[in-house]
């Protein structure tokens, strides 16, 4: 359909929503009508008559409500396509029709009706490239090395009985029993996987972080075989188990034994257990392997602060039916969130409320970010290759052991192709403005902080 046939009449109803009222004039109704016609004419099967030899008043009498309803269909879908291409608009949302009810196509006549739809914000981006961001030293100490190896060796370590007091590192045979200090609430209850965390006969005691018993490992300095020990704890907001999180429990521990662990030193034999040469070599790949991290947690660091400038823009509206669905998708993720943390379904619900207020701060934040960062892109010229979402669904699929092909039908079939094709066009807008903002007040001429997208 040519644009130049149609009539438009363009609405800024409200912030980021179009209503487009829409013209098809009559040579152009009679054209489908025509088109519709002779596809029933050749398909269209009635008793008596060959296929294509049916009379076109026959076939309207038979097929008139379906051939009516077709070419509606068809003139809506091709005239909106060629009128938003007309308008020069991207829409955000699917086009709605508007007058469904009142709408009438007639052969020979205008058709006329009106859609609405949801459009991308206009942003207005600051001066980012006289945006200075700092870089943290990168080097790694060759006593953070040293402490590295000593450490993943002492893991490995085997333990020994011993009659001195217990230490740092040791690991105690012990017998517990907590009591808290207030009981739980109805409805609540420490799951059954974890409830040797307030009773435990003869289990282990390990004397450095992750502690099992937050402030055992302090409690417990000094202590040797048959000697009790009892002490109070309050469970922090990070602990595993939820239901014991800010309750404070008193602790009486009976100890059965101290073992210490082996002292042992990097050796050339020992190296070589572990696929290198000798010692030598296997500080020399400890030493990447900790810069790497190191430049890994530097380049997240630097996103993160070149993001902070980047949120600072001037507020702009977001489309209401792209947010309201990125709300509902946000507040389903964290009710799930909850229940797969422990909570049951009953206490959820309860926090609803204060749920979604949640999920609609995060909706936006989200949401404010990817348009942000599409502008960015689109300023920059960013664009996703095949090649870029070949390479991070194959790096999925390794992570989820799975075929890259099945994982890849699985996102095209599920929807969500879109969403990671959103994720690696936004990362490379980062990473390109890593590339020419100011690092530590230096202009920074080549990409070399640029980095495979995060997946």
């Amino acid at each position: 359909m040519e644009q130049a046939t149609l009539n438009l009449r363009r609405e800024m109803v409200e912030p980021c929503r179009v209503k487009l009222g829409i013209e098809v004039p009559a040579e152009t109704v009679q054209k489908t009508f025509a088109k519709i016609l002779g596809d029933f004419r050749k398909h269209g099967r009635i008793d008596g008559f060959r296929p294509g030899k049916t009379p076109e008043a026959l076939l309207r009498r038979h097929y008139g409500a379906r051939m009516q309803e077709e070419a509606q269909r068809t003139l809506i879908q091709e005239s909106t396509d060629a009128a938003v291409k007309q308008e020069k608009l991207t829409p955000e949302t699917q086009p709605r029709l508007e007058d469904a009810a009142t709408v009438q196509l007639r052969d020979g006549a205008p058709f006329s009706y009106t859609v609405t739809f949801d459009v991308a914000p206009e942003v207005i981006l600051p001066d980012y490239r006289a945006f200075n961001v700092s870089r943290a030293e990168a080097a790694v100490p060759e006593t953070t090395v040293d402490q590295t190896i000593q450490e993943w060796i002492q893991r490995r370590a085997s333990f020994t009985k011993t009659e001195r007091e217990a230490r740092a590192d040791d690991m105690l045979k012990v017998s517990w029993f907590g009591t808290l200090a207030e009981p739980l609430a109805a409805g609540e209850e420490v799951p059954e996987r974890s409830r040797y965390i307030l009773e435990n006969q003869d289990g282990w005691l390990v004397m450095k972080s992750p502690e099992i018993i937050p402030g055992a490992t302090a409690a417990m300095l000094g202590a040797k075989a048959g000697e009790e020990r009892t002490f109070t704890v309050v469970f922090p907001d990070n602990y595993f188990v939820k239901a014991l999180i800010g309750r404070s429990a008193s602790y009486s521990v009976i100890v059965k034994e101290v073992q210490e662990p082996e002292q042992v030193q990097l050796t050339d034999e020992m190296a070589k257990q572990y696929g290198h040469k000798d010692a030598g070599e296997m500080k020399t790949a400890v030493a990447s392997y900790l810069g790497r991290e190191v430049e890994m947690k530097q380049r997240e660091a630097m996103r993160r602060e070149l993001m902070g400038q980047l949120l600072m823009v001037p507020e702009f509206p977001l489309p209401p039916a792209v947010l309201g669905r990125q709300e509902v998708d946000t507040f389903v993720r964290l009710y799930n969130e909850e229940l797969r943390n422990g909570r049951k379904d009953a206490e959820v619900q309860a926090d609803q409320e204060k749920l979604m207020a949640k999920a609609k701060d995060i909706a936006r934040q989200d949401l404010r970010r990817h348009y942000i960062l599409t502008a960015v892109a689109e300023a920059e010229k960013v664009g996703v290759t095949y090649e870029d979402l070949g390479n991070a669904v194959t790096t999925m699929a390794k992570m989820q052991n799975t075929a890259p092909k099945a994982l890849y039908k699985q996102l095209e079939e599920s929807g969500r192709l879109g969403a990671l094709f959103e994720h690696l066009r936004e990362t490379k807008a980062v990473d390109q403005l890593l590339t020419i903002c100011k690092i530590n007040g230096q202009e920074q001429k080549k990409a070399e902080l640029a980095a495979a997208p995060t997946v």
